[in-house]
């Protein structure tokens, strides 16, 4: 672990950080277009479904943000990854049909529910970067308890506010006040 702190920092004392953000949002912005591919061919056929990800590659913030983070990059991310994960967890806690036992079937019983807590994390994440996105936890709780089961919806809750508890928690203890979530804030870092 040494080592590899030490060939990183040499590396962004070497290239400086422009390149290793640069290389950082590019990854990111990459991940991104791919989860956006496997969600478009999901419900578009053929050749439409390369617009969806085409259009997101083609934003702003993945292109001309060169030296510095853009947080729309990371926010961006974390979204489709929330939708993806909630779409895989739909179709993993679906009933079987009725003549059987589905195909695609996962093998253990614990994985919707790792699925799920995977989704709750993610949006938890979307939340300390952006707190706006909160809006979509209830959103997205009753797709979940409306698509699959409820118990999966409440563990998605639970997951999810987890990580902006913890944040506000910690919040309070260091200014003695409620403050928002929010890493906008360079005060509320300190």
């Amino acid at each position: 672990i040494a080592a590899t702190a030490v060939a990183v920092v040499s590396v962004f004392m070497v290239v400086g950080g422009g390149v290793i953000v640069y290389a950082a949002q590019w990854l990111l912005a990459g991940l991104t277009t791919l989860m956006a591919f496997a969600l478009s061919r999901r419900v578009l056929f053929g050749w439409s479904a390369l617009v969806p990800p085409a259009l997101l590659t083609l934003s702003i913030a993945l292109i001309d943000m060169p030296n510095m983070f853009a947080f729309e990059t990371l926010l961006m991310f974390l979204l489709t990854a929330t939708v993806l994960l909630l779409v895989k967890s739909q179709d993993e806690t679906q009933a079987p049909p009725p003549g059987g036992i589905r195909p695609d079937a996962p093998a253990t019983g614990n994985t919707p529910a790792l699925v799920t807590m995977l989704a709750g994390l993610t949006l938890s994440a979307a939340i300390l970067v952006q707190p706006r996105v909160a809006i979509l936890l209830p959103f997205a709780a009753w797709w979940l308890a409306r698509a699959a089961r409820k118990r999966y919806a409440v563990l998605f809750l639970i997951v999810t506010l987890v990580m902006p508890g913890a944040w506000l928690v910690r919040n309070y203890t260091q200014f003695d006040t409620v403050a928002p979530i929010s890493i906008n804030q360079q005060a509320a870092l300190y």
